[in-house]
């Protein structure tokens, strides 16, 4: 069937597909030829028109046969580590290595619809798979797509037309006052043990006190700089910037800390990190939590996740009356919203007193 100039054309194949030929003008000006193979005829014609109408409007299309797979590893090696800090990019390319590629890596780029997407995301959820990490793996595919989106490989992004279920947010486990007492005092001779205390008296993550140097460290003026932090990609370790602006802070140097800055320098273990393995090399973050989990089981406490230290910080600031906006800059939140999460957590002595002082107003003797 002949079509009127600029219009294209569609002609049978000798495999019997049908094969729409067009042309699109790109937004430098430049025309390109395009074509579609499909069996159907009329699906080939309404590809073809519609593909044709999203160039008129600036978004055109271009069919070069990518794979989500490959786009993704493309994206994530070229791309979003222009954009994105190093932490988050170590952390998108595990969601893409275990959970996206192998789900939907081998479906087209320009291909792959919402339906593909939800089924993805349906199955990690019937597996047992958590809603937070699905809701990861939607907003790292979007990311994804949507730089696909700005270098006009695909004209829309079909990760945010799919749907998550509710997350029920299970209460974090923590550690009481005592117990961080009973795990300092029972770790004194570990050589982690200035770590732990710097943990659990500044409720920093593992990766700032890591990453820690000497130059940060202002015994003159009693305080110390939070400046970068040390990030493990396998068992590769590296330093990159802090998570958020808002992580840059200065606090003080406690009475109690002091001494056991000085200790660790009088060992010279480096010259550069406050912490450090005995050759004078970066401690592994997760050699850290492994032995953390280990201390935990040998002192016989209940096991929690080492980041728990630094909830179990924010919970005792909001038990010891402190400003939410206080906790908000010692602890780096972003915003205030995230330290009111831990404000809001109670502790059961706290709900036992809340619901004592109802029943003795309600209960008679």
């Amino acid at each position: 069937m002949r079509r009127n100039a600029g219009e294209g054309s569609i002609s049978k194949r000798k495999d019997g597909r049908w094969m729409a030929r067009f042309t699109v003008v790109m937004p430098n000006g430049t025309k390109k030829r395009m074509h579609i193979v499909k069996k159907d005829r009329d699906q080939v014609l309404t590809l073809m028109k519609k593909e044709m109408s999203l160039a008129r409007e600036g978004t055109p299309v271009l069919h070069d046969g990518r794979k989500v797979g490959e786009w993704l590893d493309y994206w994530i090696e070229n791309i979003a580590p222009l954009k994105i800090r190093v932490s988050t990019v170590a952390s998108y390319k595990n969601l893409i290595k275990n959970h996206i590629k192998p789900a939907i890596g081998n479906y087209s780029l320009i291909g792959l619809s919402p339906l593909q997407v939800q089924t993805m995301i349906n199955d990690h959820i019937k597996s047992g798979g958590s809603v937070r990490l699905a809701q990861q793996m939607k907003n790292t595919l979007s990311a994804a797509l949507r730089s696909a989106m700005t270098r006009e490989l695909i004209h829309r992004n079909v990760a945010r037309l799919v749907d998550l279920p509710p997350e029920h947010k299970k209460e974090r486990p923590l550690w009481t006052e005592a117990q961080i007492h009973e795990f300092l005092e029972k770790s004194k001779d570990h050589m982690y043990h200035p770590i732990f205390v710097m943990l659990c008296t500044y409720g920093m993550r593992r990766g700032e006190v890591l990453g820690l140097r000497w130059q940060d460290i202002d015994f003159a003026n009693d305080a110390f700089t939070l400046s970068q932090q040390l990030i493990q990609m396998g068992n590769i370790v590296e330093f990159g910037d802090l998570k958020t602006d808002a992580s840059h802070r200065t606090l003080p140097l406690l009475p109690h800390v002091t001494p056991l800055l000085r200790e660790q320098q009088a060992k010279g273990l480096s010259d550069t990190l406050v912490f450090a393995t005995r050759s004078g090399k970066p401690i592994q973050p997760s050699n850290l939590l492994r032995t953390f989990h280990t201390l935990t089981e040998k002192y016989g406490l209940p096991r929690i996740p080492l980041h728990s230290l630094r909830h179990s910080v924010a919970t005792i600031m909001k038990d010891s009356n402190v400003a939410p906006k206080d906790a908000q800059m010692t602890l780096g939140h972003a915003n205030i919203q995230t330290t009111m999460q831990f404000y809001q957590h109670s502790s059961l002595e706290n709900k036992a007193s809340a619901l004592n002082a109802i029943s003795s107003k309600i209960m008679f003797a």
